[in-house]
């Protein structure tokens, strides 16, 4: 008894601690600050992703996602799904077995009735084997991997995972 009485007066106090701070916002930058930011060039470029299954502001998707346009891929040098792993965070690829994982969630054995748990499309349609995510990237627009759990919109076979290979 003595122990919910000090718990409950602790907790009161804190409650009024944290109700007498004043919250501080952050202003909102002039019309002539914007302006100058525009001029100077210092502007984001606005990446455009079918993650959710209609065109987006990669800004804007709530999802784990590293898109690659054919832009990003010669600028960085990215020839292969192999190459795509040093800069994607959680995608592994063996290219001796042809398994891909992400997060550590992928297929253990090549054996065709067991189902890959990262799901591979090649423009829109669905490939149980990751080679068309190597194909050469002169016939590749971009390339959307999307981490996590995607089952409610890309179905099956996404527990880990969807790879979207854009033509």
């Amino acid at each position: 008894m003595h122990n919910k009485v000090r718990l409950l007066a602790s907790s009161a106090m804190l409650f009024a601690i944290a109700l007498g701070t004043s919250a501080h916002a952050q202003t909102k930058p002039t019309a002539a600050a914007g302006a100058a930011a525009a001029e100077s060039g210092a502007t984001i470029e606005e990446l455009v992703v079918t993650a959710e299954k209609r065109t987006q502001s990669l800004q804007d998707v709530p999802v784990a996602i590293s898109a690659f346009t054919s832009a990003n891929r010669d600028l960085v040098g990215i020839n292969s799904i192999q190459d795509m792993t040093n800069f994607t965070p959680g995608l592994n690829y063996s290219a001796s077995n042809d398994r891909n994982s992400i997060r550590g969630v992928g297929r253990l054995t090549n054996s065709h009735p067991i189902a890959n748990a990262v799901a591979l499309y090649d423009d829109g349609v669905y490939s149980s084997s990751t080679v068309p995510a190597g194909k050469t990237p002169i016939f590749t627009d971009r390339v959307e991997v999307l981490r996590g759990p995607q089952g409610t919109l890309y179905g099956r076979n996404s527990i880990g995972g969807a790879i979207n290979v854009i033509s």
